[in-house]
Parts: structure tokens; C-alpha cells; sequence
């Protein structure tokens, strides 16, 4: 009998790192709560750790109005733990009257200077994320700016995203499976216990297209008052999760009913399931350029 030319099997799980399939949990404590004065304005944000600062990032209509002017100077942020055992949230003021503000004159991006980030002793801060196999990553302190004041310390941690942990436009792949993060304040009825308006909700779609001019994307995911300014993140080829954008606004629907009896029509707006999000290269720029300034 001849020799097999068949080359002996491997185990695939010794070759290749065991890649989470679903969202890590963390990842749902990046969507932060924001209201500005007592709710004349709300939607999500998150924290972004970049270049030594800890910055609020969001988008721009968040806080500015159709006339470019703050909806109010008192801003409360609400950060959750990502324990699912502790349940009282950070909750720090924001005082937009003294904040340093940087704002896109092109995207729809506003980003709010909390401070700058102290690493904590004990951690490795120089190996590269990715490789990093603990459940906390480069944790810091962030040490607020004048205007920044903590008025509920929680039970638990908040979570920024790491610069490290954000995926550029260019590596966005079209049918990826994408997460929305947020707070869509709008949806139910407030004195109904329909959900916990206060926590974040997570929503799974698909990257339906992308605008490398516009440095934007779409996502199959609808999103509603409450979600704009909240992190998409995508499950990339590799298998990671990373941050690629926020989201701006849902793309509507239109449907005109002509009546039969004089020239009259009626106009409907609708949610078309579709949202535009931009991209982390937009908001990246946004800072960089501030801060050059």
C-alpha cells in the first residue's frame, strides 16, 4: 500500500485566535446620555480617548440649532458602566458657556474638550490594543477641565473608545454587520414602562453603501430623535470591533396622496429604515484641525 500524500490535519483553534461573534459588552457603555438644559435638547454622543485628550463627541445639530446658536449652556452627560452588575451611572455637568467647542464647518460633528487622559498604574499602555488580551484596556483617569464637573461618581466605570479602536472609511466593507448605539429618547410613550429611557439601546444592521466624498456612510439600521450623535460600531473582517462613525440623520420616505375632488395634496414623511452616518475620518479631521488652529 502507497504512502498517503495527505498532509496530516491541524486544529484550526491552535492556528487561528479565538474572535468574538457578537458585540463585546463594553461596547455598549460607548454611547453616552446627553440633555441639554433639562431636555430642550437630547441624543447620544461618546467618549474618545486621542492624542493624550478625552474629548464628548457628537453630532453638531446636538447641540446647535438652524441658526448655529447653542440650544443651552448646561449639559448633563450620562455615562453606564459596562458591569451588568452596576446599575447607577457617571454623571457629570458640562458648563458650554466656558467649553472649549470644536465644530465642523463641513460635517455634522461638535466635539467637547472633557480633559486629558492619566494612565493608571499596573497596565500596559504601550502594547498595541488588538493585542491586548485583558477585559480593561488602557485605563486612565481623566483629569476634567474647569467647566467639567462630576455630580454622581456611580458604582461602575465610563468607557471611551481609544483612537486604536476606531476603523477609517477605507476599510468600511459593504454588507459588514454594523451596530447603532444610542438613546432614542423619542420612541415610546413616558409614562408607559415600555424600557428604561435612561440606558442605551443597541440596534443590527448592515453597511448599505458609502460616500467617500462626503466621508460618510449609509447603514440599514433606523435611527430616531434620541440616536444622532451615537458610535456605530462595525464587526470588521478581522473580526474586531471598531468604532467607524456617528450617526447623523435617518434618510425619510415621502408618499403624496392626491385627492380626487380638487387639487389637493397631502404629504407624508416617513422613517425609510435607512440612516447617514459620518465617518471617524470626519471626525478625526475635525479634531486635528481644531487643535492646529
Amino acid at each position: 500500500m502507497g504512502k498517503s500524500n495527505k498532509k496530516p490535519s491541524k486544529d484550526i483553534n491552535k492556528i487561528r485566535p479565538t474572535i468574538p461573534k457578537r458585540i463585546p459588552h463594553d461596547n455598549l457603555s460607548y454611547a453616552v446620555l446627553l440633555s441639554i438644559d433639562e431636555g430642550k435638547s437630547t441624543g447620544s454622543g461618546f467618549r474618545l480617548k486621542i492624542d493624550g485628550a478625552n474629548y464628548l463627541v457628537t453630532a453638531k445639530h446636538v447641540l446647535y440649532d438652524r441658526h448655529d446658536e447653542l440650544y443651552g449652556t448646561t449639559l448633563i452627560v450620562t455615562c453606564h458602566s459596562p458591569s451588568k452588575d452596576q446599575t447607577s451611572p457617571l454623571i457629570f455637568h458640562v458648563d458650554l458657556s466656558e467649553a472649549k467647542i470644536l465644530r465642523s464647518g463641513k460635517f455634522d460633528i461638535a466635539a467637547v474638550l472633557l480633559g486629558t487622559n492619566q494612565p493608571l498604574d499596573g497596565h500596559d499602555h504601550d502594547t498595541p490594543l488588538r493585542q491586548l488580551q485583558s477585559d480593561v484596556k488602557r485605563p486612565t483617569a481623566l483629569i476634567g477641565e474647569s467647566y467639567v464637573r462630576r455630580i454622581q461618581d456611580g458604582n461602575g466605570v465610563g468607557v471611551s473608545v481609544d483612537i486604536e479602536a476606531a476603523g477609517m472609511l477605507h476599510s468600511i466593507s459593504l454588507a459588514s454587520d454594523v451596530y447603532l448605539l444610542g438613546y432614542p429618547t423619542s420612541l415610546g410613550i413616558r409614562t408607559s414602562t415600555f424600557y428604561d429611557f435612561s440606558k442605551p439601546l443597541i440596534r443590527k444592521g448592515i453597511v448599505a453603501g458609502v460616500d467617500p466624498v462626503r466621508s460618510t456612510f449609509v447603514i440599514d439600521c433606523a435611527a430616531y430623535p434620541g440616536n444622532s450623535g451615537g458610535p456605530v460600531v462595525e464587526h470588521c473582517l478581522d473580526g474586531f470591533f471598531r468604532v467607524i462613525g456617528l450617526v447623523s440623520r435617518f434618510i425619510p420616505y415621502e408618499t403624496k396622496w392626491h385627492s380626487n375632488r380638487g387639487d389637493v395634496v397631502n404629504t407624508d414623511i416617513s422613517n425609510s429604515g435607512y440612516t447617514v452616518c459620518v465617518s471617524m475620518d470626519a471626525v478625526v479631521s475635525t479634531l486635528k484641525e481644531a487643535v492646529a488652529e
